[in-house]
């Protein structure tokens, strides 16, 4: 296997085998609804045939707006939409909107991992895993967190891609 297949392999294992914990006998609580909003800088992106960095030459930063589903303690559901804008030669317009459903698992001390599926309107698709950390709450229900982001893309006659990212966002 070519190494970015097989690590697309794996991570497709990670997400089955989170999905699947999710299903195993966890204590239901009443259901909490909660959202964020947030803006994510892709910072490199990966391909067979070059390495792109984003403020080179153009800008792409995307706006995140999802909603959290919560029915048990350490895991809820999630449903992000991503608009990007891309800034270049003085213009600007939106390139691409993501639909970004997931799964996330809560851990102690304020981390979080969340497996998703990313589906671009670009033709693009494939995994996106993004580890949180909550960095401080200005309410109890208010919460800063930086994300970093990991996208594996396929797909629009295109070459595979990984790019990294950071996130960060605000929930209420």
């Amino acid at each position: 296997m070519k190494p970015i297949y097989r690590t697309a392999f794996n991570m497709a294992f990670f997400f089955t085998m989170a999905i699947s914990s999710y299903a195993q006998n966890i204590p239901v609580q009443e259901t909490k609804t909660s959202a964020y909003i947030g803006i994510v800088h892709p910072i490199i992106n990966f391909t067979k045939d070059a390495t792109t960095f984003n403020f080179n030459n153009s800008y792409l930063a995307g706006l995140t707006t999802a909603i959290i589903i919560k029915k048990a303690e350490n895991y809820a559901y999630s449903l992000e939409l991503v608009a990007f804008v891309r800034a270049q030669d003085g213009n600007s317009r939106t390139s691409n909107l993501m639909f970004h459903p997931g799964v996330t698992r809560f851990f102690k001390k304020n981390y979080a991992i969340t497996p998703r599926l990313g589906f671009e309107s670009n033709g693009r698709y494939g995994f996106t895993f993004v580890f949180t950390k909550t960095m401080f709450k200005v309410a109890k229900s208010h919460a800063v967190n930086f994300n970093l982001v990991n996208l594996y893309r396929f797909g629009a006659e295109q070459p595979s891609s990984i790019t990294f990212a950071v996130n960060l966002t605000f929930g209420f």
